[in-house]
């Protein structure tokens, strides 16, 4: 077993559980936020003005199929022991649940379901959002930290992004993101996720208002600062 397999497996295994317990939530809002304050002429900022929390709520939420993001079965639905999870640590592959939210796909549903109504269409541009934000770690800043590793997607990916989240919020962004999590419940909102989530095949068996539910309990009653949803879900 080379060094390199050896370092892998103590940092799942040991420091996974213990550490990397962060949610990028507040930086999300952060980089949107920013961008709001330097384009306060653009339409779509207009458009936002009065809706702000949902906006930025609705992007979190984007994220509530977290649950899913390592995949603890295989295509047939079988049991994966713990090697073969191992594998798919390593090679990042992420639950096909959790990237069914993560589809440019759900950000276009949302805005087609989101007509002429201003709160559904803010947290339309919230979803939408949450694709632009990812796009740019996992393009650049993700794929630099690799380069310079040589480790793993799966190992560095979230980790780096857990610093980068790290350097530039605060406990005030915290607060503010686990805040705003409670418009999430209103039966707009929860209908408008479950009409944009659940026509896709992967999510369609999927009870979206109680995932919605879970997802926010969990962020705002957790002992810790940060979730572990993503990583729990190997262990």
């Amino acid at each position: 077993m080379n060094n390199k397999l050896i370092f892998a497996i103590f940092i799942l295994v040991i420091l996974l559980p213990m550490q990397v317990n962060s949610s990028i939530m507040e930086e999300h809002i952060k980089v949107a936020q920013t961008a709001m304050d330097n384009t306060v002429s653009s339409p779509i900022t207009q458009e936002l003005k009065g809706y702000e929390d949902y906006y930025h709520m609705c992007q979190m939420l984007v994220d509530l199929s977290v649950v899913y993001y390592f995949s603890l079965d295989s295509d047939d639905g079988t049991k994966l022991n713990f090697f073969q999870k191992l594998f798919k640590i390593f090679t990042f592959r992420i639950g096909s649940r959790y990237t069914a939210t993560h589809s440019i796909n759900s950000a276009f549903r949302a805005l087609e379901l989101a007509k002429d109504n201003p709160k559904l269409k803010a947290c339309a541009y919230g979803i939408a959002t949450h694709h632009i934000v990812d796009s740019v770690s996992h393009n650049e800043a993700v794929p630099e930290a690799i380069k310079k590793t040589n480790l793993w997607n799966g190992l560095v990916h979230s980790i780096k992004e857990i610093h980068d989240k790290n350097l530039f919020t605060n406990e005030a962004d915290r607060v503010y993101s686990r805040q705003i999590l409670e418009l999430g419940y209103e039966p707009e909102i929860v209908n408008f996720f479950e009409q944009v989530y659940i026509y896709d095949p992967v999510l369609s068996k999927v009870d979206i208002p109680k995932l919605m539910d879970f997802f926010i309990t969990q962020l705002q009653t957790t002992s810790s600062k940060e979730y572990r949803l993503g990583f729990q879900s190997f262990f």
